[in-house]
C-alpha cells in the first residue's frame, strides 16, 4: 500500500514540477518578431507603396500618343476624301497640263500625311511598350527590404535562441538539485 501511495504522490510531484517548470518560462520575456522590425524597414515600406500608388508616367504619354494619331487619322481620311473628290471632279472636267503639278502637290501632302500617322502609330506603340520607370525604383526598394527583413530574422532567431538557454538555464536550475538530492536519498 506504500508503494502506491509513495507512486501516486511521485506523480503528483512530477505533474506539478512539470507545470512548475512550463510556467517558468513566463518569468523571462519571450522575443516577439514584431520587435525586430525596425522603423527604417517601416519607411522603406511606405516609400515602396508611394512609389506603386504614383500614377504610371507612361501612361500620360500614351494617351497624347493616341489623341495625336487620332488627329492625324481624321486629318488624312479628311485628306484622302478630298483628294479622291477632286480626282473625280477633275476626270469629269477634264484636266490641262498645269493641273499636274497641282497633283503632284496633292499626293506629297497625303504622302507626308501617311508618314506623320505612321511615325505617331510607332510614337504611340513605343509609349506603350516602354518600361515601367518606377519599376526600378520599386526593385530597389525591395532589394533593400528583403536584407532589413533576413537581419531582422536573423536577431530575432538569435534572441530567440538566448531566451530558449535563459528558459533551460532556469529549469535545469531547479531539476538538478532536485535529482541530485533525489539520488542521494535512493
Amino acid at each position: 500500500m506504500l508503494w502506491i501511495l509513495g507512486a501516486v504522490f511521485a506523480g503528483l510531484l512530477g505533474w506539478l514540477g512539470t507545470q512548475g517548470l512550463s510556467d517558468l518560462a513566463d518569468l523571462f520575456h519571450e522575443p516577439q518578431p514584431f520587435e525586430f522590425r525596425d522603423t527604417e524597414r517601416q519607411a522603406l515600406q511606405r516609400e515602396r507603396t508611394t512609389a506603386t500608388e504614383l500614377p504610371d508616367p507612361r501612361q500620360a504619354q500614351a494617351e497624347r500618343a493616341q489623341s495625336d494619331l487620332y488627329v492625324l487619322e481624321q486629318t488624312l481620311n479628311s485628306a484622302e476624301q478630298s483628294w479622291r473628290t477632286w480626282l473625280a471632279t477633275r476626270a469629269t472636267l477634264g484636266g490641262n497640263p498645269t493641273e499636274d503639278q497641282e497633283v503632284r502637290g496633292r499626293r506629297d501632302r497625303l504622302d507626308a500625311l501617311r508618314s506623320e500617322r505612321d511615325l505617331a502609330n510607332a510614337t504611340l506603340q513605343a509609349a506603350r511598350s516602354a518600361p515601367d520607370p518606377r519599376a526600378a525604383a520599386i526593385a530597389a526598394v525591395d532589394r533593400k527590404l528583403a536584407t532589413l527583413e533576413e537581419q531582422a530574422t536573423r536577431e530575432y532567431d538569435h534572441a530567440h535562441a538566448l531566451w530558449k538557454l535563459k528558459v533551460l538555464a532556469a529549469r535545469l536550475r531547479i531539476v538538478l538539485p532536485v535529482w541530485a538530492v533525489a539520488i542521494a536519498l535512493w
